[in-house]
Formats: C-alpha cells, structure tokens, sequence
C-alpha cells in the first residue's frame, strides 16, 4: 500500500484506502474492556467526528488537542481529526496543569479531547476553566461549552450523520487530499528552562516514517499490534498506530500506565506481531527471566563449549520469544541503548530488536 507512493499520495490517502479495504476487520480492541470495533465502525465514527467538527466550525490546520487517553476512543479521536485536516497537539495525561494552558494559549486550540476526570484536575486551574470547548475523550460529552454551539453540535450529531448516510459503507470513506507540506501534529516539550519548544510534523515527514516502518519491519494485513505506550508520544504513535492502520492490522491497546504484570498478561493473550517499549521493561525482563537460568554454572560451562553454545542461544532466544507472546516479528525500543550487558546477550541471541528514532 505505502510502498507505491508517489508525489500525491500521502499517509492519509493509506487510511482512506486501508478504511475501505479491510471494513470487515477489527481494527481497534481495548484490552481492558475487551471490546472491539471494525475498520468499518472506525470510520463511521470518524465520519460523526467530521460533522460536529463542521458543525463547530473546525476549519482545516485549526488545532485540536488529545490531552492523555490510550484506548480505541482516542484512536478514533486522533485519526478523526488528522483525516479532517486539523492540526493534532497530542499532550500527556500527566502534564502539568499551568503547562496545558501555556499549550492551549499557544495553539489557539478549537478543541480539546480529554477524560472527565483529567479535566476535572484541570479545572482547578482558573485560567482553563473557560479557555475553549472541551469534549470527554470517552463518552464525547461537552465538559466545557467556551463557544456557546458545543452541547447543540454534540445533541444533533447522530442525527446528522444518519440523514447524511443511510446506510453507511465502506464506499461512503471519502476524506479531502491533504498536502504533504502540510504540518499534521506539533508536539511541545519543556526544555530546562521551562520554555516550551515545539516540533512540527508535516504530513510527508509522518508518511516517510510510517513507510519505513511498514516496509522494513512487520506491519500486514490482520497482523496483531499491542500499544503498551502512550499515544501523545510521536514515535510510539507512528509505529503502534499509525503504521498499523494504514496495513490494516488490528491494535490492541492497554490503557495508560499498564504495569508489568498486567503487559505480561496482555503480551501472553494478544501474541502480538511488533510491540514498541521503553529499555527499562527489556532490561526487567533479561535480568528477571533470563540472567538466572544464563548465570548458572551449567549453562555457563556450556557456552563454552563449541556448537553446544550455539543451541544454548537457540534455546534463549525462543525463552525470549515466548516470554513476549511468542509471535513477535519486531521489538522496537524507544531511545538509542539498552544497559551493555542486556543488549549483549540479545545480539548473541539475534533477537529481533530496534532502536526507534524518527
């Protein structure tokens, strides 16, 4: 799909056609929830999304911010609003309060998509509390209505969709032709003054990384993803979101700040083809699970030992599979390195793993 590209096709042109190719397939799962939704019922929630942006009066290159949120409902909300030609601020559930309102000040933001309960802390923060219309990311309830039309827009947006399509199919996935020079999300950071420094990412600098990533490493069609990290970051959302739905995989995501024992769960159940993870959860899992049965004095005894060494990395590396789910193609890790001695032994065992960087 990305890999024929040329000079008007674009990573927005890939969701269309992947919507469209793969309506029958699960396209999103909430592992906590376990509930599911097809290509098909992504994009008809996508299209409710570009009605009540009209009817906001959502402009293209308006920006919209996703303040937290890891589940399908933020999915639909990300790629609703990139396919609509807004402009996506993705920002951290944990992000300071102050810094949130620095960032809404900053982009002049039409909208914001967060929980009701992240908003509610927000609000202790005079400044925000009537700073633009605020959706909950969940139930698309008004939780702020700054602009006087959010609570009508949201009552009679059903409504509108069904008027608008009957019937709705996969023939009905239309989105507008967004230009590749176009910037698509911009994410802000404090540096260590405090100041917010901000990185734009145009429409032809996520296709570029989003087709490096589907032709060198595992995204297919019906391959499993399984979203372990937060979406507000860039890199994780190009290689667990992005990529994925453009190849028409299907994404299992665990909510916001799993812990290990439920990743464990989630990686053992899902089997997933690729994950994107941090070195802190490699590294537990070498020292925890692999190091023991490595440091004994019989394993030791036979990695020195000629051909019998050969079998012993054999044997932990499928350790290493199986402790991962037992399917996976790719592990990338965000950063440049893991500690020496763990990225050690996964050379020698030619465990397929990457450092992500975009």
């Amino acid at each position: 799909m990305l890999g024929h590209m040329n000079y008007y096709y674009n990573l927005f042109d890939a969701f269309q056609e992947s919507l469209r190719d793969n309506h029958k397939l699960t396209a999103l799962t909430d592992y906590s929830g376990g509930e599911s939704i097809s290509y098909l019922e992504l994009a008809a929630e996508i299209a409710r999304m570009h009605i009540l942006f009209e009817s906001l009066e959502v402009s293209a290159g308006d920006r919209i911010i996703l303040l937290g949120g890891n589940n399908s409902k933020c999915v639909t909300s990300y790629v609703g609003a990139l396919t609509y030609g807004a402009v996506v601020v993705p920002v951290g559930y944990n992000t300071a309060t102050e810094t949130i309102a620095a960032i809404i000040r900053r982009t002049g933001a039409k909208l914001v998509f967060a929980n009701s309960e992240s908003w509610k802390n927000c609000c202790s923060d005079d400044e925000l509390k009537n700073c633009t219309d605020v959706l909950d990311i969940d139930s698309l309830k008004p939780l702020a209505d700054c602009s006087g039309k959010l609570a009508n827009a949201v009552a009679v947006c059903n409504e509108s969709f069904v008027r608008k399509y009957p019937s709705f199919n996969a023939e009905d996935i239309n989105y507008h032709h967004v230009e590749s020079d176009e910037v698509a999300v911009i994410c802000y950071r404090e540096d260590d003054k405090g100041l917010l420094q901000e990185d734009a990412f145009t429409v032809n600098r996520l296709t570029n990384a989003v087709q490096s990533v589907t032709e060198k490493y595992y995204p297919k069609k019906g391959s499993r993803s399984l979203v372990l990290l937060p979406l507000t970051d860039v890199s994780t959302c190009v290689f667990d979101m992005m990529a994925p739905l453009a190849a028409g995989s299907h994404i299992t995501l665990l909510g916001e700040n799993p812990d290990y024992s439920l990743i464990r769960k989630a990686l053992k159940r899902v089997k997933p083809d690729f994950i994107c993870t941090v070195p802190v959860f490699m590294e537990r899992i070498v020292r925890k699970r692999i190091f023991p049965k490595l440091n004994s004095k019989f394993v030791q005894a036979c990695l020195r030992t000629p051909v019998i060494n050969k079998m012993v990395y054999n044997s932990i590396r499928r350790r290493m599979m199986f402790l991962l789910g037992g399917k996976v193609k790719e592990v990338k890790v965000k950063g440049k390195q893991l500690a020496p001695e763990v990225q050690d032994i996964l050379l020698k065992i030619k465990f397929p793993f990457n450092f992500s960087v975009i």
